[in-house]
């Protein structure tokens, strides 16, 4: 492990309650103390690789407020983490506390889930380092960018970067002949809901549930399609159309957006194709 050093330290001011701070929230402030750290110490966003961020949770924030700055590392409900606590749940209600199996089924399941654990956190390390170079290899400026594992795995990765006016997105998988990402650039079109984005709730509370990772499409007047892209592309197969995992239909009435209250998820299809078409992908290219 590498050594660690408290270079520079800021905090947020303390505040009362119903204060002068009482309008703002917890990750706002956090936002205001890392910008802060980063002029102090003259570095660039795209300098720093990790940020972790954590609060008591605050009213409205949410239960997860500080996910827009996250470390993920783990996939939604990954087998090969949660089967083995799962295990070891069921035997600790079905046997006595002086049981051996007990006991051993359970340090068993702690011990599997915890090395596991530790290998998603170094394989992390090494598809943000495929991804960054995948990146430079093709000229890509950014100013941050993210990667996610795909569901209930931990080789299939998604990464997107983002520049100025595009995304670069692509996937990789541990699998993979090549140890690179195909990266894909997409436009933003964010001018198609710049002038709405900071007084509508809708569009800030998209905005904050994607981690600023989105990009707009206009179907028709009136009507725009918001894409969240943290979770990368879905293609059943090379035929098909190129989804992202999370899509939202909004409507602007009055001006005011309207959001319809499900979203629009590629798994809402054919369950079968669609693992098929990421095990087909996990095993590599």
């Amino acid at each position: 492990m590498k050594n660690v050093y408290i270079i520079s330290a800021l905090r947020t001011p303390l505040g009362s309650f119903g204060g002068s701070l009482s309008g703002l929230v917890a990750t706002d402030l956090g936002a205001l103390v890392i910008k802060s750290l980063l002029e102090k110490n003259q570095l660039k966003g795209t300098e720093i690789d990790e940020v972790f961020m954590g609060h008591v949770v605050q009213a409205n924030a949410g239960q997860a407020p500080a996910r827009p700055v996250s470390y993920t590392h783990l996939a939604v409900a990954d087998p090969l983490y949660t089967i083995p606590l799962i295990i070891g749940l069921l035997v600790a209600v079905n046997y006595s506390k002086l049981s051996r199996i007990r006991n051993y089924v359970n340090l068993g399941g702690l011990l599997l889930s915890s090395s596991y654990m530790l290998f998603t956190i170094i394989n992390k390390q090494h598809i943000n380092e495929v991804f960054t170079q995948s990146l430079s290899k093709e000229g890509v400026q950014y100013e941050r960018f993210m990667t996610t594992p795909t569901i209930l795995n931990n080789a299939l990765w998604s990464g997107i970067a983002e520049g100025d006016t595009s995304y670069y997105f692509g996937q990789y998988s541990i699998f993979d002949q090549k140890k690179e990402f195909v990266i894909n650039e997409i436009s933003k079109n964010h001018h198609l809901v710049k002038d709405d984005l900071k007084k509508d709730y809708t569009l800030k509370k998209l905005e904050w549930f994607s981690n600023g990772f989105f990009k707009v499409e206009n179907e028709s007047p009136g009507k725009y399609k918001w894409f969240d892209l943290r979770f990368g592309s879905f293609k059943l197969s090379p035929q098909h159309k190129e989804e992202f995992v999370f899509s939202f239909d909004l409507e602007k009435k009055n001006g005011t957006f309207i959001l319809n209250k499900e979203p629009n998820r590629p798994r809402d299809g054919n369950i079968g194709a669609i693992f098929t078409a990421l095990w087909t992908r996990i095993k590599g290219i």
